[in-house]
């Protein structure tokens, strides 16, 4: 199978029958025309150039015996053959642009793996100006599997450098993740990177509702982002219930990475993007991989007064770790010093109750 090389878009195993390349516009995609985006702001304005227009025409008709109306007819003639030219110029101009747009597509005359996508004979691509050594787009004969576990049908646009947008050709299981046939997201290392779930899934946070559009920044780590636009979420054990609509993320074991908040833990009110925490470290940044150890704790920003020992109140906005046993609740701030961020923890035993 022909792997196309990124940097020479002139190798013959690029261009498969050894063409060149045709360099007829500067553009990837065609652009809207004048002549459609005049025709759209009309339709939209609509409302404001109609009583214009019946106001122009009235005062026409009460001038019509100027001239013998001669001038009404003249301003009319000018304006259409000036609307006529503009029209006419722009439909050159997008016929000009069609043509070239069409000039650059290929016909593979052999299986080609491009950008993690595996494009079998038969698929029509374009090739890209502005990254020599890309396509923009692939149209598939018929539902082809382009990636493990994705089949995609019709064409496939490459958001270059970094994914594919497709269809999904029928509900499909990729990446571990049950996807429903439609738009789907393929990273240029041939994963998921972007569905919608097809089906309820099963994950030690609890149930991922159907509809949930799941996101992968990473083709090295399955942790993902949930955007739950099919419904609401119960994080597990805890029984925190997350609303539709809501973003938060998983670990590449299914468990909770962080969620949107105001959460109740153990008495204290913590603020959106809520982490939690794994293994005993303490909570100094945000980790990208699971820490390893179980369970310790939360961390995020206090949205109300936490009252502690010795009438020490910690006040809303300062970032806490609750752990998830014992009252030491431990603080952190930053201070700046000599162009160094220092990291300040202090531990104070508060009011939170029994987990």
């Amino acid at each position: 199978m022909t792997r196309c090389p990124l940097r020479e878009i002139t190798d013959s195993r690029c261009l498969i029958t050894g063409a060149n390349l045709q360099k007829a516009v500067s553009l990837d995609f065609p652009q809207q025309s004048i002549v459609q985006f005049m025709m759209e702001a009309y339709a939209r304005i609509w409302h404001l150039w109609v009583p214009l227009v019946v106001a122009l025409v009235g005062l026409g008709w009460f001038q019509r015996r100027l001239w013998s109306g001669r001038l009404l007819l003249m301003t009319v003639g000018l304006l259409s053959a000036t609307v006529c030219w503009i029209v006419e110029k722009e439909l050159t101009r997008e016929r000009v642009v069609n043509a070239a747009w069409d000039a650059r597509r290929v016909t593979l005359k052999e299986p080609l793996v491009m950008d993690g996508l595996r494009l079998p004979v038969g698929t029509v691509i374009r090739w890209s100006e502005e990254y020599p050594g890309h396509v923009i787009t692939a149209e598939l004969i018929g539902s082809q599997e382009v990636a493990p576990g994705a089949i995609l049908t019709g064409e496939i646009d490459q958001f270059y450098p970094n994914w594919w947008r497709g269809t999904l050709a029928k509900d499909s299981v990729v990446r571990g993740w049950h996807c429903r046939a439609g738009e789907i997201d393929i990273s240029d290392g041939g994963k998921l990177r972007w569905c919608v779930t097809a089906k309820v899934e099963p994950r030690i946070a609890g149930e991922v509702p159907a509809g949930t559009a799941i996101r992968f920044d990473s083709d090295d780590d399955d942790g993902a982002s949930l955007h739950l636009i099919g419904g609401g979420m119960t994080l597990l054990p805890w029984n925190f219930a997350i609303p539709a609509g809501e973003w938060m993320s998983l670990y590449a074991a299914g468990e909770v990475a962080s969620a949107p908040g105001p959460l109740n833990i153990r008495g204290a009110i913590l603020g959106d993007g809520a982490i939690w925490q794994y293994g005993y470290v303490t909570p100094e940044a945000y980790p990208w991989a699971r820490t390893p150890g179980p369970f310790t704790g939360w961390t995020g920003k206090l949205t109300s007064s936490l009252m502690c020992d010795a009438g020490i109140v910690l006040e809303p906005g300062m970032r806490v770790t609750i752990p998830i046993n014992g009252n030491l609740v431990v603080t952190e701030r930053s201070e700046y010093d000599h162009g160094k961020i220092e990291h300040i923890f202090e531990s104070y035993h508060c009011m939170v109750r029994n987990s």
